[in-house]
């Protein structure tokens, strides 16, 4: 649904606009604002904040109950000492604080190479 949403508003080659534009959720209704996925607030894009836009996500299964999460993503203006953390969840995609409405939620430290 977001890959779809982001098409509709950065066009076929949403990775490449995002290169060349900045890095940003766009808001549905106003493309050159900007969204915030947590708060489903929006905004004017400041392309001076910090921001951080995943591009893609992969789970590779290794032998026994190891598995291995790949993400990749552009960021610009994050701060060197920044102290990311990556969530899984199996809450629906609007709600800030999983754990609080119920659902599972997981926070590992991002180990960033």
């Amino acid at each position: 649904r977001l890959e779809q949403v982001m098409s509709k508003c950065l066009g076929p080659d949403v990775i490449g606009t995002l290169r060349s534009k900045g890095p940003r959720y766009p808001c549905p209704e106003r493309p050159d604002w900007q969204l915030n996925l947590w708060s489903g607030r929006s905004r004017p894009y400041d392309p001076t904040q910090p921001a951080l836009v995943v591009i893609k996500a992969a789970v590779k299964m290794s032998v026994g109950l190891t598995r291995q999460v790949t993400l990749e993503w552009l960021s610009t203006n994050l701060p060197a000492d920044s102290q990311l953390l990556v969530r899984f969840t199996d809450a629906p995609l609007e709600l800030a604080e999983p754990a609080e409405a119920g659902c599972w939620q997981l926070d590992l430290p991002l180990a960033v190479s």
